[in-house]
Formats: C-alpha cells, sequence, structure tokens
C-alpha cells in the first residue's frame, strides 16, 4: 500500500488540468512535520550476541511564501530535527550500550508548483537547498566503567526534490502529503572534541519509503 502511495505521488507530479487553484498575490503559511520509530533485533551466531536497535525521529519545517505567478509559490523554510538511537548487546558480559542523540536546524529557500487535478486536488512539485547544522552526541558503556561519551558538529549544504498530493477543502486551505524522494548533502567540514577535522564529503540519496513522508498544512492569505 506504501508503495501504491509513494508512486501515486510521483505519477501525479506530471498531471496537468485546467483548473486554477493559487491565485498570484497569495501569502502561504504552513510547514510539515515527520515522526518515525523502530524497534529491530539483531543475532551474531559466531559471538552468540544479540543487539536490540530503537530509533526515534521527529522532523517540523514551517514555511512562509509567497504566490509570484498563478500556482508558482517562492518562499523560506526553517528545519529542526530530532533523532535519537540506542543499542544494546544482549548475552554479553558485561552488558554493553551504546546511544546517539543528534540535533539538526537549519533553513532553506524554496520554489513550489502545483498542478490542479481538480476543485479540490492538486499535484505538486518542488525545490529547495539552503544551510544546516548538526551537533552529535554518542555515549558508550560496557557496564564496567564510566560512559564515554563524543561530540561532534558538522555545517551542511542540502538540497532536495519532492513531490506530493494536496487537498484543498477549503481555497486557503491545503493539506499536503509529499515525499523528498532525491536529496544531495555536502559536508564541509567535521570538528570533534579534540578539535581534529574531515571532509569535505558529497552524497546523493534517491528514496521512495515511508521515512521521507511528510504531512503537511499550509494557509493560503488572499486566495479566493
Amino acid at each position: 500500500m506504501k508503495r501504491f502511495l509513494l508512486g501515486l505521488l510521483v505519477f501525479q507530479l506530471f498531471t496537468f488540468a485546467a483548473n486554477a487553484q493559487i491565485q498570484k498575490g497569495s501569502i502561504m503559511l504552513g510547514g510539515s512535520m515527520n515522526y518515525s520509530s523502530g524497534n529491530t533485533e539483531d543475532y551474531y551466531y559466531q559471538t552468540q550476541n544479540t543487539n536490540n536497535r530503537r530509533y526515534k525521529e521527529f522532523r517540523i519545517e514551517p514555511k512562509i511564501g509567497y504566490s509570484i505567478a498563478e500556482n508558482w509559490i517562492v518562499g523560506v523554510s526553517f528545519l529542526a530535527n530530532t533523532y535519537k538511537s540506542k543499542i544494546e548487546i544482549n548475552n554479553s558480559n558485561p552488558l554493553r550500550s551504546s546511544e546517539t542523540i543528534n540535533y539538526i536546524f537549519g533553513g532553506s529557500v524554496f520554489a513550489k508548483k502545483y498542478f490542479s487535478l481538480s476543485d479540490k486536488f492538486s499535484a505538486f512539485g518542488g525545490i529547495d537547498f539552503g544551510p544546516n547544522w548538526s551537533k552529535n552526541e554518542n555515549s558508550q558503556t560496557d557496564g564496567n566503567s564510566d560512559p564515554t561519551s563524543i561530540t561532534n558538529t558538522q555545517f551542511r549544504f542540502t538540497g532536495s526534490l519532492s513531490t506530493g498530493l494536496a487537498f484543498f477543502p477549503k481555497n486557503w486551505l491545503a493539506i499536503e502529503l509529499s515525499t523528498n524522494f532525491f536529496a544531495y548533502t555536502h559536508i564541509s567540514a567535521l570538528e570533534t572534541e579534540d578539535y581534529s577535522t574531515s571532509g569535505p564529503t558529497n552524497s546523493w540519496r534517491f528514496n521512495l519509503d515511508a521515512t521521507t513522508l511528510n504531512l503537511g498544512v499550509s494557509f493560503f492569505l488572499n486566495n479566493k
């Protein structure tokens, strides 16, 4: 079902209709959020150990934009993302575990195009890019000594392509489901507690799964 929904979002990006939804001069206030969690268990035959992995991630991204032309929005967005994971190695003596907490803050500029499907539905596609800062905290314990921890920070420049589907119960209100199916990340430096650095690095990601789905709400002021 998830694969079908994601495929539908991509297909609708290329679907056109005559009805317009967003008038030139409208102001957009909105944003999106994403929450995901998981719990997996890995068994290692050679060591007879079992690793229990748990993670939680929360992302929120408020946006403000302006309609420069019919169904065209440009604007800025702000990002706050928190990721926490914990790994426990069972059957080990002493008990060992590690915990990672990652915080990301930043902003970007974006452009977004809506394609009307009917009076109530529109598909859309967008592009965004901008800087963000990341702080990563990692701690480990083996059960016999005090936990050891390492903290590092990163400066990143990211960009992504997105597509989605918007439902308009009112002309001034849109409920949106979107996915960032392509993402690019440039890391200029990695600074650790001992002041060592590494980089730059570049990465590309093309992905369509539940972790890339975002639910958002947008308000269009002055849109009649």
